[in-house]
């Protein structure tokens, strides 16, 4: 598989924030930063609770779910994702609108990503309301950063990559509690259909982006075995035991994250991946 820092918030938009699930699922969302680097070396998995890296993210609360209430989204429903304190080297990034997936790609060439994917999923053919995932209910507008430099916007149909179209209901969820059931459900192989198939199309554009997969299906398929093998159920319980080893062990009031570590391994990709085939679609075979 590959490595995961994810910099999330609790809800302040919607009914669950990715760190009230990653809660619920038993995994500590307040560990210390100096847990960063031994986490992701380990478990290949780190999450990094947004306020306690960017204190005006705790400011600006009150704001966002001011407009939330009118049914208004923000850039701060962008900056989440652009101010991650890992400085990831490969990223996938979700957006509320399909008109910002080139800005925002173009965004994270300009802060020096080698790689990376922003997408809008519609939730049908209409091409009028979506989410900020990848969806399997309809097309996918997404723009991806090549290691070339060069961006590239498509609108990516899913039978492209072997899926049929869901419905959106079929892939409604809850609170934090009914989230984490579904996504223990999935990881254990328990829940089939559109939300198994939500779960690999999200997740196969990481073992895209990162050279572990040809193309979105390849990366599906890829994301299957990890589930059918139980490998990702068990990296689950990894990571929660590994929360539960270093909780509580040292809450410093100046957080900042080392990242010479992760710096050295960007330079080592600049070295080996000078120029690299990532196609997001599987109709794309000419190298960058």
């Amino acid at each position: 598989g590959y490595a995961v820092a994810k910099h999330g918030n609790r809800s302040v938009s919607s009914q669950c924030g990715s760190a009230d699930v990653v809660e619920a699922l038993g995994i500590p969302i307040d560990l210390p930063p100096e847990t960063v680097q031994p986490s992701l070396e380990e478990t290949h998995f780190a999450f990094l609770f947004a306020p306690a890296y960017h204190k005006v993210f705790k400011t600006l609360q009150p704001i966002r779910q001011k407009l939330a209430e009118n049914g208004s989204r923000s850039v701060f429903n962008l900056l989440g994702p652009l101010l991650n304190p890992v400085q990831p080297n490969v990223q996938i990034v979700g957006v509320y609108n399909s008109k910002l997936t080139e800005i925002i790609c173009n965004v994270l060439k300009e802060l020096g990503l080698l790689r990376a994917v922003a997408v809008h999923g519609f939730v049908d053919s209409s091409h009028e309301s979506g989410l900020d995932e990848f969806s399997n209910c309809g097309p996918n507008r997404l723009s991806q950063l090549h290691s070339s430099g060069h961006v590239e916007t498509i609108d990516l149909d899913i039978s492209v990559v072997g899926l049929k179209a869901s419905y959106l209901h079929d892939l409604k969820g809850g609170d934090k509690n009914k989230n984490a059931e579904i996504i223990t459900g999935i990881l254990k192989g328990e829940i089939k259909g559109a939300p198994r198939e939500f779960v690999l199309f999200n997740a196969s554009a990481g073992f895209v982006l990162s050279n572990l997969a040809t193309d979105l299906k390849d990366g599906i398929a890829k994301a299957a075995a990890e589930i059918d093998s139980g490998r990702a159920w068990k990296k689950l319980e990894q990571v929660r035991e590994f929360g539960r080893k270093h909780a509580g062990t040292h809450k410093p009031t100046r957080i900042k994250v080392d990242t010479a570590w992760l710096k050295l391994e960007r330079e080592k990709q600049k070295r080996h991946t000078a120029i690299v085939t990532s196609p997001i679609s599987p109709d794309e075979k000419k190298e960058e």
